[in-house]
């Protein structure tokens, strides 16, 4: 249902102002951000509408980072959904290097693209429910799974999608605005997907699929997950590490609420066999709603309740959201508490480099004032206001949709843009952007990372003629190793040992260049990049 809202929210939100004014007036009174990026495609043509953010409605999944480079998706509006935009930007400057759009307008069939990751060969796959013909329009109670495959100069390489009487593809039951995370696996050659729903009985009865690249069931393994009462019973399975799943399970008494209530945080492995489960309400506290919003190695980060979304300016109570930071061990790392005002969207994440969370609010006054927060925690339980952010458009209201931090702290936020007092829908349509803001200039920890490369790996010699030379401190097995060009094409890979001292490596092949190498562990966690001479 919050979905539906949020959809319909963001339906009613749209703005009427020209291309040339939209990209003029996306900034910031007195604040600069490194860089934004405006998602625009010049080919759209939405009847009745110039505009060609027209039928761009949304961010649909979060989007992917690779190297240098960011990959976003955004969904259209026409027809209540007919594919989408696929965009290739730079993370250094916030240029667009490609585009590319799925446009199914003129078809009978419609597509919400739904899941976005990079596979093992470096293609950009997206993974999107398919409308079967017939069925309701705006629900779509059942859907086909259709994929399309790009490599990174955003070249179509294939489009397939599975048909009715297809059941050896994909099995998934698909329902509009059904969220279905799918996990990498198994150093992304495999996909990992959790089917759950819930039983009559007292238990979610869930089903771990591994499915191939291509949709093809590899193995699945079904499970029961118990819960104590009837009563708004909810589970959120999320992956915390490479290694883990956590899970949450709220269950309540609605005729005895305030003391028949159910909160237990769940670890299982990534075959999603149970670990151990510990109950957190003593350490929580009584609320209404809960939910992982975000987990990070060993953080967790719950909200009570989950999300705080108002729609449309309408005078309400103000309400206060809860956020607690817990451990795998169930032990309170931080709790701190945010007081909303009467329109508000909130969205909370864990920082990684430091222990604490960072808060985003996008508010509108009783004065009509529409302000955006930054806030921190200071891990003891206070936000800390770190910015107070304007648009100069006084129509425009911002509301953050994902946000991605970097090994520098920099935070990319993926927000749309809009004008709440809007009451015509698909007028023009709120356009979407991306904002690099600086880590530091929003004062947040940078720490080393864990492998630096001055301090465990080098590459010499640079120039380099037949050979190259990795010395390391440390030893990393089952490593991969690339060789990418400057067009950022791979052109080797392989996956060895590192051992301490010299590692050498086979160069001879490439012609002469600049190249850039890139090292990671066998978690896929980056250990070491450069670029060398080859001549």
């Amino acid at each position: 249902m919050y979905n539906l809202f949020y959809i319909t929210f963001l339906a009613f939100c749209f703005t009427s102002l020209s291309v040339d004014a939209q990209l003029k007036q996306v900034k910031f009174k007195e604040y600069t951000p490194k860089w934004t990026y405006i998602n625009y495609d010049p080919t759209a043509a939405v009847k009745g509408v110039t505009n060609g953010y027209s039928h761009l409605f949304m961010h649909s999944c979060a989007p992917v980072t690779d190297g240098e480079y960011l990959y976003t998706l955004s969904v259209n509006a026409e027809e209540f959904f007919q594919g989408g935009l696929l965009e290739k930007v730079s993370i250094k400057d916030g240029k667009l290097v490609w585009a590319r759009s799925f446009d199914l307008r003129n078809s009978k069939s419609r597509e919400f693209p739904i899941n976005l990751f990079i596979d093992e060969n470096k293609n950009i796959r997206i993974y999107s429910y398919r409308e079967i013909p017939n069925r309701t329009m705006y629900f779509w109670s059942k859907s086909n799974a259709s994929t399309y495959v790009f490599d990174q100069d955003g070249n179509l390489l294939k489009h397939a999608y599975t048909e009715d009487s297809d059941s050896t593809k994909f099995p998934i039951i698909n329902h509009f605005f059904n969220s279905i995370p799918l996990y990498s696996y198994n150093n992304e050659n495999s996909i990992q997907y959790i089917k759950k729903s819930q039983s009559v009985g007292n238990s979610f009865q869930c089903t771990n699929y591994i499915l191939s690249l291509e949709g093809q069931k590899i193995e699945s393994r079904s499970f029961s997950i118990p819960y104590q009462y009837y009563y708004r019973a909810d589970n959120s399975m999320t992956l915390l590490n490479e290694n883990r799943f956590v899970n949450l399970i709220h269950s309540a008494n609605k005729k005895q609420f305030a003391d028949s209530i159910q909160l237990v945080l769940q670890l299982f492995d990534r075959k999603l066999n149970h670990i151990k489960s510990i109950d957190i309400l003593p350490t929580i506290g009584i609320s209404d709603f809960y939910g992982v919003v975000d987990a990070n190695q060993d953080r967790i980060l719950i909200s009570s309740p989950k999300d705080y979304f108002t729609i449309f300016p309408s005078t309400r109570v103000p309400a206060s959201l809860v956020y607690s930071i817990i451990d795998t061990h169930g032990n309170l790392i931080e709790k701190v508490t945010y007081q909303t005002n009467q329109y508000t969207e909130v969205k909370c994440v864990l920082l990684k480099n430091e222990n604490a969370c960072l808060l985003f609010v996008s508010e509108r006054t009783d004065e009509g004032i529409k302000s955006f927060y930054i806030l921190k925690s200071d891990g003891k339980g206070t936000f800390k206001l770190l910015k107070t952010l304007t648009l100069e458009n006084p129509n425009q209201f911002m509301s953050v949709q994902f946000v991605s931090q970097f090994e520098n702290s920099d935070i990319l936020i993926s927000t749309s843009i809009s004008d709440p007092d809007s009451s015509s829908i698909y007028v023009n349509n709120n356009f979407l952007s991306h904002i690099l803001l600086s880590g530091k200039d929003l004062g947040l920890t940078v720490k080393n990372n864990e492998y630096s490369s001055k301090d465990k790996i080098s590459i010499s010699p640079n120039p380099a003629t037949t050979s190259i030379s990795i010395k390391s401190d440390d030893e990393f097995s089952n490593s991969v190793i690339e060789y990418i060009s400057s067009e950022g094409h791979i052109l080797y890979k392989d996956t060895k040992t590192i051992h301490i001292g010299q590692n050498q490596m086979d160069c001879a092949f490439l012609a002469p260049g600049v190249y850039h190498i890139r090292i990671t562990n066998q978690v896929g966690k980056l250990i070491h990049q450069s670029n060398f001479v080859k001549i």
